[in-house]
């Protein structure tokens, strides 16, 4: 593996590549995925690690490993991302699995909120929320 690819250019991609020093190293941090492709093209990319959960998030494994059969996209798919980038999503595949976590509500509105406090300080007596 030659030519690795780091999506973001903060510190912690900067330690990411130290560590990977005897490597080709090349950065970017648009998180738009044709100009990703591209540049992997362009550069021969092998590997790309997305070392912010946005990127994940975004679905970008799922889109190169689409797109490149032959680079390497370091971390979880779109689905497998969403665990980590979405605690209301979390909460929601815990609670189907019936995992132990702790009480939740989602709301929409404001109005939803202050409905939801009212009636749990009613209900409960640990006021804490």
């Amino acid at each position: 593996m030659n030519n690795i690819l780091i999506l973001g250019n903060g510190g912690r991609e900067k330690v990411i590549a130290e560590k990977l020093k005897n490597h080709n190293i090349h950065f970017y941090s648009e998180n738009h995925f044709q100009k990703i492709r591209q540049f992997c093209l362009e550069k021969n990319i092998d590997l790309v690690i997305p070392s912010s959960e946005v990127y994940l998030c975004s679905g970008i494994k799922d889109a190169l490993q689409k797109t490149l059969k032959n680079v390497k996209v370091y971390g979880p798919n779109k689905f497998q991302a969403k665990l980590e980038g979405s605690k209301y999503f979390s909460k929601k595949i815990m609670n189907e699995l019936n995992l132990p976590t702790a009480e939740f509500a989602y709301f929409k509105t404001f109005n939803d909120v202050s409905t939801y406090i009212e009636t749990f300080y009613k209900k409960k007596e640990n006021k804490i929320l």
